[in-house]
Formats: structure tokens, sequence, C-alpha cells
């Protein structure tokens, strides 16, 4: 009797030591369970958060660029009016001298003209009545007028329709800033823009004198690539970059 008692003693105990484990185990998953629900939900806020701000900066730039557009629309087009308004009245008072007048007005021309086109690239307002390949073709147009560069474009027909505001915002910011390191950087004499297909979005392609991506990555000195990267996966886009020393380079912009 007195072993049948130990017995069950000692297999009461046991349940007791497997209760105590198994609530111990249980609490162990409940806390994990809640520190992770805790840290999912903390990330959730700083996606929100990261969102918010990148939202405002949004803002800001667009408020900033549409405050320039229109001082450059108003006051240096103002200018440039008054300056043709000048001339006119030169002519006016001494009709033998007009035809020397003839060049300033071409150069008055060409920069009011790249006034325009500066101006509505500019404005934000402007560009939400555009399709990506009239933005593209617009900004083409500024930059054939103030470049040696030979810049070929074909648009194509293809009309992007999944792409939403914000794509194309950030992809037309993307090529004005891809425009602004190839002319710094690349030494072209010739540029093809395309947006013509299904594939791709925008590729952009110079004969340039190319560059090592990972050696110019690996040199810290590839801020204006990273702030291309870093828009485009903000944009839900991928670019991507092929270069080799003097044999140019192509960026290509695809819809993800």
């Amino acid at each position: 009797m007195n072993d049948e008692s130990l017995y069950i003693g000692i297999i009461v105990i046991t349940l007791v030591i497997l209760l105590l484990v198994a609530s111990v185990i249980i609490s162990i998953f409940i806390s994990n369970r809640q520190r992770l629900r805790q840290e999912m939900k903390m990330s959730q806020l700083e996606l929100i958060y990261e969102k918010e701000l990148r939202n405002a900066e949004l803002e800001v730039r667009e408020q900033l660029m549409s405050h320039v557009s229109r001082e450059l629309h108003d006051h240096v087009g103002h200018t440039l009016t008054y300056m043709r308004l000048i001339i006119e009245n030169r002519k006016l008072d001494s009709p033998e001298v007009a035809a020397s007048f003839k060049p300033f007005e071409e150069l008055l021309d060409q920069a009011s003209g790249q006034l325009r086109l500066l101006s509505r690239s500019m404005n934000m307002d402007y560009l939400s009545g555009l399709t990506f390949q009239d933005a593209i073709n617009e900004e083409v147009d500024r930059l054939s007028g103030f470049t040696t560069m030979d810049v070929e474009y074909r648009p194509g027909t293809f009309k992007y329709p999944n792409m939403d505001k914000d794509q194309m915002l950030m992809s037309f910011r993307i090529f004005q800033e891809l425009i602004n390191n190839t002319i710094k950087h690349a030494e072209a004499t010739k540029l093809t823009v395309k947006s013509n297909s299904p594939d791709f979005l925008l590729q952009v392609t110079d004969n340039g004198k190319g560059f090592s991506l990972d050696d110019t990555i690996n040199s810290g000195k590839a801020n204006g690539l990273k702030n291309m990267k870093k828009r485009a996966a903000l944009a839900k886009l991928n670019l991507t970059i092929k270069s080799e020393e003097n044999k140019g380079t192509t960026v290509t912009l695809h819809l993800a």
C-alpha cells in the first residue's frame, strides 16, 4: 500500500511539474505573440509615419515647384515681353535700323519658348493634364533647346493605363534627374529616349563615356543614382542601370 501511495505521489508530482512546464511554455508563447503583435503594430506605425513624411515632403516640393513656375512665368515672362515692346518701339522710331534688331528678336523668341517649357515642366498641375509621353516630349523639347547633344525621342503609342498620378510624377522627376546627370557627367553627343513599349516605362541611352557602376557606388559619389533608385522604389517602379566605360549608359524604368 505504501508503494502504491508512493507511485501515486510520483505521478501527481510529475503531472504538477508537467503542468507548470506547460504553463511556462504557454506563457512564453503568449508573451511572444503579444511582443510580435506589438512589433508589427510599431512597424506599421513607422511605415505610416514614413509615408506621411514622404507625402508631406512631396507636397512641399510640389508647392515650391509650382511657386517657382509661376514666378518664372509672371516675372521673367513679363520682362521678356517688355524687352520685345522696347524693340518694337525702336523699330518704329528708326525704321532704317529695324533689320538690325532681328537677331535680338530671334533670341527673345528662343528665350520665351524655353521659359514656357521650363515653367510647364515645373508645374505639377500642368503635368496632371498630360499623358506620360506628352510630358516627356515637352521635356525633350526643352532639353533640345539648350544642349548640343543630338536628342531623339521615340514615344510610341502605349498609354500605360495602370500608371497613377504619383507614379507619373515620380517617373518624370527621375527622368529630369537622369538628364541632368547625363549633361553633367556623360560627355555624350547623342541621347535616345524611348517610352514606346509595354515592357518598360522609360529607357534613356547615351553614347557617353560610361562608368563602372560598382566603383561609382563604392566611391560614395553615387548620390544621384541612389536618389533615383529610392524614388523609383517609393513609386513601386524598378530602375536598372547598365553602363560600360567608353560605351555609354542605358537606364531603364519598369513598372513593377
